[in-house]
């Protein structure tokens, strides 16, 4: 459940699908008793967890880690919207419609839709 975003503003919350993969990863995290309230949530350089996670936090994570692989080249820069355009090119290249893909990246036109997905 995604309770206040972008995408809503207003925090009527939205059901987001997920992998029955990841249930099973927040299951067992959750059955070894680490998790109250959100999934996501900011972790300090002590591993203090905190209580939710900034909305500049993804970016910073996920460069951190692509820092670490042998794929960075001091050029190549990820953000938060990086998984909105893999998520979306992904249900294009499955041949998913476009209502489709605008449902599940909470776009209401198909011209923002299509900003996302012209590296595809």
């Amino acid at each position: 459940r995604l309770v206040k975003s972008k995408t809503d503003q207003e925090g009527s919350t939205k059901l987001i699908p997920i992998s029955q993969g990841l249930v099973e990863l927040i299951l067992r995290w959750k059955a070894r008793g680490r998790i109250e309230g959100a999934v996501l949530r900011s972790v300090d350089r002590h591993g203090n967890i905190g209580p939710q996670l900034r909305p500049g936090s993804v970016g910073t994570i996920l460069n951190q880690l692509l820092a670490k692989t042998s794929l960075h080249d001091h050029e190549t820069r990820f953000s938060g919207h990086s998984f909105r355009v893999g998520a979306a090119i992904d249900l294009v290249e499955s041949g998913t419609s476009m209502e489709k893909i605008m449902l599940r990246g909470g776009w209401r036109s198909s011209d923002s839709a299509m900003s996302y997905l012209r590296s595809w």
